[in-house]
């Protein structure tokens, strides 16, 4: 097995009690779902959903119970979980390498979905041109990365006081600068880029946090378009 799929196992059985109970109303859940709702609106019909790195499978279910196709990928651990934790007749789970050929056509799926995934793949401009292909021409990717710029991260690095040892698994870490031109190199068009915080806080910090994005989020949230699209954000 190779170093990262080793690492990844690891983290996944360590945190697997913590995640037994999904929580569909995080921040990045309901955005999630607003665009899956409005894509799924302007198309007319249902979605096909590609879930990588789904984890124990919560939020592919989710989508598969809205009526969606969903196929989850995670690696084989974790999908053994999956699998017997989440059944739905609109919802598949299939173990991959995300780190090499995706096991899929061109132009299959409507949407991709990314969380937290694409920090632990070696070679992240091949895992994009993965997903570039096996979007169709109006597809969208949605994804979402710890934020390298996050405030607490930057102030840590200048102390010389870096927790390092909570990204040992992570081989890329991303600025909303960095992450977006990887997405314009492999092709696409960024429709949207936010800061995703963590869920609960006093409202006048949720506010602040909405104006210092780059510096208060810890998580990036992007939308990104297959360039041959010819939609813009408006009409999804």
């Amino acid at each position: 097995m190779k170093t990262w799929q080793r690492i990844q196992e690891k983290v996944y059985s360590e945190s697997n009690e913590a995640t037994k109970n999904v929580q569909f109303n995080t921040p990045k859940v309901r955005i999630l779902k607003n665009e899956v709702k409005k894509l799924s609106k302007h198309n007319k019909r249902k979605l096909k959903i590609l879930d990588l790195g789904c984890n124990d499978g919560g939020i592919s279910f989710m989508l598969a119970r809205e009526g969606h196709i969903v196929c989850g990928v995670d690696l084989p651990k974790v999908i053994k979980i999956a699998k017997k934790r989440y059944k739905h007749p609109n919802l598949t789970f299939i173990t991959a390498d995300l780190s090499n050929e995706f096991p899929f056509k061109k132009n299959t799926f409507d949407i991709v979905v990314a969380f937290d995934i694409i920090e632990h793949i070696p070679d992240d401009v091949k895992f994009l041109q993965e997903i570039y292909d096996v979007l169709k021409s109006k597809g969208i990717c949605i994804l979402q990365t710890p934020n390298i710029g996050y405030f607490v991260t930057r102030l840590e690095v200048l102390l010389g006081i870096w927790r390092r040892h909570e990204y040992d698994v992570h081989y890329h870490h991303y600025t909303f600068k960095t992450i977006e031109n990887l997405f314009r190199k492999v092709g696409f068009k960024i429709i949207k880029s936010i800061g995703v915080c963590y869920e609960k806080g006093p409202k006048k910090w949720l506010l602040i946090e909405k104006y210092f994005q780059k510096l208060l989020n810890l998580k990036l949230w992007l939308l990104v378009r297959n360039h041959e699209s010819v939609c813009s954000c408006s009409n999804l």
